[in-house]
């Protein structure tokens, strides 16, 4: 009878030492794709870290450039206002002009000069003016790339923290299934190969 217990015993042990070898491999195999899946998001995370400091270092400039930019639309407003007064003071001295030539005369030159010196001004605040599109245009199309990873990056966190969970989850059922099987081999190494079954029931008949 005790040989009959045995077996059966012996059955289910080799049963279930076949189960865990099964979760065993399962595990393993998820323990592979999870690490492959680290490596794919921390390597990730170090471009999407990477762009974040390109894209902080473009805002700096484009920030530096905004300033200058508006720097120059304040200067160039301020010279606007400057020849728009002499215009019309130069205006009004033409009006003037009638009776006094040589008066005129002089102002003619001084009013030639600010003509030469507001046109001067005008063709560097153009220049200025085409400087500053140009980079309006530079930190459009880069706030365009940045927004475009700041989306990629973010679907990314989303997948990795997806497969975080599931590599967190697979982690406690393998842990359970771990504690179970060493268990069972407890029990079966005690019971059945230790003789702990043939011993209990010679005891008890």
């Amino acid at each position: 009878m005790c040989l009959w217990v045995r077996g059966g015993w012996e059955w289910v042990c080799s049963a279930w030492e076949w189960v865990c070898s099964a979760w065993e491999w399962v595990c393993s195999a998820w323990e592979w794709v999870c690490g492959a899946w680290e490596w794919v998001c921390g390597a990730w995370e170090w471009v999407c870290g990477a762009w974040e400091w390109v894209c902080g270092a473009w805002e700096w400039v484009c920030g530096a450039w905004e300033w200058v930019c508006g720097a120059w639309e304040w200067v160039c407003g301020a010279w606007e206002w400057v020849c728009g007064a002499w215009e019309w003071v130069c205006g009004a001295w033409e009006w003037v002009c009638g009776a006094w030539e040589w008066v005129c005369g002089a102002w003619e030159w001084v009013c030639g000069a600010w003509e030469w010196v507001c046109g001067a001004w005008e063709w560097v605040c153009g220049a200025w003016e085409w400087v500053c599109g140009a980079w309006e245009w530079v930190c459009g199309a880069w706030e365009w790339v940045c927004g475009a990873w700041e989306w990629v990056c973010g679907a990314w966190e989303w997948v990795c923290g997806a497969w975080e969970w599931v590599c967190g989850a697979w982690e406690w059922v393998c842990g359970a299934w771990e504690w179970v099987c060493g268990a069972w081999e407890w029990v079966c190494g005690a019971w059945v190969h230790g003789g702990w079954v043939c011993s209990g029931w010679a005891v008890s008949h």
